[in-house]
Order: C-alpha cells, then structure tokens, then sequence
C-alpha cells in the first residue's frame, strides 16, 4: 500500500513539474504553451512519430493523450491518492 501512494505523489510531483515548465515556456515565448504527451513520448523515443500514437488509440484514451501533460499525469496522481489513502 506504502508503495501506491508513493507513486500517486510522485505523479503530482512531476505533474507540478511540467505544470511549471509550460509556465517559463510561456513566458519566454509570450504565449501560451501546453505540451501533450505525446511530445514527451516523442522526446523519449527519440522519433518524431509519437504523435501517430493518438490517432491509433480508442476515443477515451485519446482525449487523454491529447490534453495537456501535466493535467493528464496530475488527474492520475489525485485519483491514486485518494483510492489508496490510508484508512483508519
């Protein structure tokens, strides 16, 4: 259990993470940047066919890939958060 909430946060945390760096992206470029995730597949990949991904994947999942990375990985850490706190 101590496990599954220790990945929920760490999910938050690098949800914060890219939460922030679209901010400086932002206000170095002067306009408003949301990276998806299929842009940090492609970084991590290597290729830039990462995006080929969101048309290959059902609906629902889709809309995920295509939102913004840090609301995608942040909703995901609340969701664990909240099912695997501890109960008393």
């Amino acid at each position: 259990m101590f496990v599954l909430r220790f990945i929920s946060w760490v999910c938050v945390a690098i949800a914060l993470m890219l939460l922030g760096a679209d901010a400086v992206s932002s206000v170095e470029e002067g306009q408003i940047v949301m990276r998806s995730v299929p842009y940090y597949l492609s970084l991590m990949s290597g290729e830039g066919g990462a995006a080929a991904y969101v048309d290959a994947v059902p609906t629902m999942l889709s809309y995920l890939l295509a939102s913004p990375a840090w609301a995608a990985l942040g909703a995901l850490g609340v969701v664990l958060v909240l099912l695997f706190r501890p109960i008393d």
